[in-house]
């Protein structure tokens, strides 16, 4: 008999009063939906916050103009291999002295080590590495999106990895590194990372066993018991009751954290607010909300529930091609990010600083004049080098929150505004960060703080009221 756990997404229906451009109030703020389970991670740290790179370089520069101290990379080009595990061991390694040995010895680890350096010299100390894509050899079907045939050639890798991490800490003992492992990329993305995402077809249960061999390589047969390895992390809306299905399937012993990917919508810019075309974050706040409320549902392979733990969001950014103002871009940047860890989310890894391409993600510097949309009607034609608004909304809510803990968000409806309110404490203060998703024009009472902070970094004084529009503004006691 098969034990299923349904996970329920309630919808709420926010009050709308009649009053068109009213001021927010304390009162009215009560009436609100606060989205999150449980508290966010005390004092949020600088490595919660991290980019991914395609290349060497550019993560350097990313690290240095952004201030981020932790990165994720599968794919970073400039050599002929990539961070998966068809790209560091290609060919079979072979078997002698032993199999781990000769992955350790025969495979292309540069990618990974020269992230880590690349991390380290620029202050980082958190780095994500992604297991999948099994290689041809080990795989008679040669199809990278399958199991390998025998399971020890996935240890065997897995264990190698640990190693070469080992071995460069230990070359580098005055600089912390914390390395996570992640079991899969988007697996429900089918025929791209993994054959098949049901539990008839076999493709669930199947990551299921994946992920116990991940697992069991750096925990038991390495006997690292305190390695963080996360879940396979899924993309798209909603998704939190496809991987509570993966996790009442067995998975969720094989992770210590709950990982997920957070693009949705109307492509990855969300769908897009009546009249203004400014990305809302309704069902972006819907999905991270369920993870959220999902971490707090399961026990992890350490036997504590996932909310207890660090949350990650491994991937998330904009549809290029859906954003082509940059206003739209940096609105949506900051309120993603404010929304994101006032709900709980502990670390998310922005993709991608350099993804511009035929499907860009994300892109925050571009090596060149680029279009957006890449065709059709209506193209803007950018300069090359950063996309400066975006990259500030991205390094600005990351200033505002550091240090700070999540209290959580409330949304409510008055009139033409849907005002958005995310809290943060600190040292008996508390600070809001407000915006009008609607951006309707009004005001959101101030009463209780004495200062607010714009995008911009301009510090002004209050009094009463402040104006409110799509960009966030910060309120300080």
């Amino acid at each position: 008999m098969r034990t299923v756990f349904l996970v329920l997404m309630l919808a709420c229906a926010w009050p709308a009063w009649g009053q068109a451009n009213a001021t927010i109030t304390g009162a009215t703020i009560a009436g609100g939906v606060t989205i999150g389970i449980g508290a966010g991670a005390p004092g949020i740290q600088s490595w919660q916050f991290g980019v991914h790179a395609n290349t060497a370089s550019n993560l350097s520069m990313a690290l240095t103009t952004m201030g981020a101290t932790a990165s994720r990379n599968w794919d970073m080009s400039g050599n002929s291999h990539n961070t998966t595990w068809n790209g560091i061991c290609g060919s079979d390694p072979g078997s002698s002295p032993d199999p781990v040995t000769a992955a350790v010895n025969n495979c292309y680890w540069t990618g990974l080590t020269d992230a880590l350096t690349t991390l380290a010299n620029n202050g980082g100390d958190h780095f994500i590495f992604s297991i999948f894509k099994t290689p041809t050899w080990a795989n008679a079907s040669g199809d990278l999106t399958r199991p390998p045939d025998a399971w020890s050639d996935l240890e065997n890798f897995v264990r190698a990895a640990h190693r070469v991490v080992a071995t460069w800490k230990a070359s580098n003992p005055t600089r912390a590194m914390e390395v996570t492992y992640e079991c899969g990329n988007e697996p429900n993305s089918v025929g791209t990372f993994w054959y098949d995402w049901t539990v008839a077809g076999g493709g669930i249960p199947a990551m299921v066993t994946y992920c116990s061999h991940v697992w069991n390589a750096i925990r038991t047969l390495e006997g690292d018991r305190t390695a963080k390895v996360l879940t396979p992390p899924l993309q798209g809306c909603g998704n939190s009751t496809s991987l509570a299905t993966y996790l009442a399937e067995g998975g969720a012993q094989y992770a210590s954290n709950l990982g997920f990917h957070s693009y949705c919508g109307s492509g990855i810019g969300g769908s897009k607010s009546t009249g203004n075309g400014v990305p809302a974050i309704d069902v972006m706040k819907a999905t991270v909300d369920g993870y959220v409320s999902l971490a707090a549902t399961f026990n992890n392979g350490d036997g504590v529930r996932f909310n207890t733990v660090p949350i990650f969001n491994t991937e998330y950014g904009f549809d290029y091609n859906s954003i082509c103002d940059l206003a739209q871009r940096e609105a949506y940047v900051a309120q993603i990010q404010l929304m994101e860890y006032a709900a709980g989310v502990t670390s998310s890894t922005w993709y991608a600083l350099d993804n511009y391409n035929s499907a860009p993600t994300g892109p925050m510097w571009y090596a060149s004049s680029h279009n957006c949309p890449l065709t059709g009607t209506n193209v803007r034609t950018y300069a090359s080098g950063w996309d400066t608004v975006t990259r500030n909304a991205w390094t600005r809510t990351k200033g505002w929150m550091l240090a700070k803990t999540a209290g959580g968000c409330t949304t409510n409806v008055v009139g033409a505004q849907k005002v958005l309110a995310c809290s943060f404490t600190q040292g008996g203060k508390t600070y809001k960060a407000v915006w009008d998703q609607n951006d309707a024009g009004g005001t959101y009472s101030t009463v209780g703080f004495s200062k607010y902070e714009d995008l911009d970094g301009n510090l002004n004084a209050v009094s009463g009221a402040v104006a409110i529009s799509k960009r966030p503004v910060w309120l300080r006691q």
